[in-house]
């Protein structure tokens, strides 16, 4: 498959204000050729993409491990509530390593 690069020989490339305008064919013989050579991504390329995690997010999942180690809290929806308002204390500079780590795109810490 050509890269659209090298599309050259059509009136998209060579468009001029002061030439004559093309003609219907030559129109259609264009967006065949677009057609041809240019391939739209599938939902498949994407499928391997994922989305760097946010900072809180990291910190939960180290409150997370915390708390089912001590096994006090056992519902997700009560974990979370706490890592919240623990998010909420916690101060800038230990919030700033976090936003570190999610800027690079760790996973874990």
């Amino acid at each position: 498959m050509k890269p659209r690069s090298q599309l050259t020989n059509n009136s998209f490339n060579n468009y001029d204000a002061n030439s004559p305008q093309p003609g219907p064919d030559e129109i259609i013989s264009d967006k065949w050729i677009v057609k041809q050579y240019y391939k739209a991504p599938s939902p498949s390329d994407f499928k391997d993409l994922k989305r760097k995690c946010s900072p809180f997010f990291l910190f939960r999942r180290k409150v997370n491990e915390a708390i089912q180690k001590s096994g006090r809290v056992r519902s997700a929806g009560r974990i979370s509530k706490l890592a919240a308002e623990l998010w909420k204390e916690t101060p800038p500079n230990e919030k700033e390593i976090y936003n570190l780590f999610a800027e690079v795109g760790c996973r874990s810490l």
